[in-house]
């Protein structure tokens, strides 16, 4: 979890997804041999290296050192309760309205993101579309729209979330 600037960022892989897990850019040090430039068919390193996918942006170190900060300051626990709280409020929200929850809501499965469709026909685009509209950003799923609060959010910014559904 880090709300870092775009393009910076990091990734942790166990062994077990690092087999199952296949890079999907290729960067200069990625590769078996990252000086051999004639090789364009080079297989992907065996170690972590396999997904460093290019020099990023020194500058934007600084915006990930903050929000790391940030994060560990609030701690991931209260983060956690945070948005747990939020969510719950949401689905609480939404009882009685033409809405359906699709995520998962049961004790030791319900996620911090939710995912609903309208039972009245609204597509996730005409939905996301609309609230965009009111300044507020949610993302079209498929049929589903996909609600993710994060730390920064509110209780009255649900409120108003659900205020402006279609």
């Amino acid at each position: 979890m880090a709300c870092a600037p775009e393009g910076c960022g990091m990734i942790f892989l166990s062994d077990r997804a690092r087999e199952r897990v296949e890079p999907t850019l290729v960067g200069w040090i990625s590769v078996e041999t990252p000086w051999d430039f004639a090789d364009r068919e080079q297989p992907f390193k065996p170690t972590a290296l396999a997904w460093e996918s290019g020099t990023g942006s020194a500058a934007l170190f600084y915006g990930l050192e903050q929000s790391l900060s940030l994060l560990h300051s609030t701690g991931a626990e209260n983060i956690e309760r945070h948005l747990s709280s939020l969510t719950d409020q949401l689905c609480d929200s939404l009882a009685g309205k033409d809405y359906e929850i699709v995520s998962l809501r049961t004790s030791g499965e319900a996620s911090q993101i939710v995912c609903i469709k309208h039972r009245g026909g609204l597509t996730s685009n005409q939905i996301a579309s609309h609230l965009e509209s009111e300044k507020i950003i949610v993302s079209p799923r498929g049929d589903r729209v996909r609600i993710a609060p994060h730390f920064y959010n509110h209780s009255n910014d649900i409120d108003r979330l659900v205020e402006a559904l279609p």
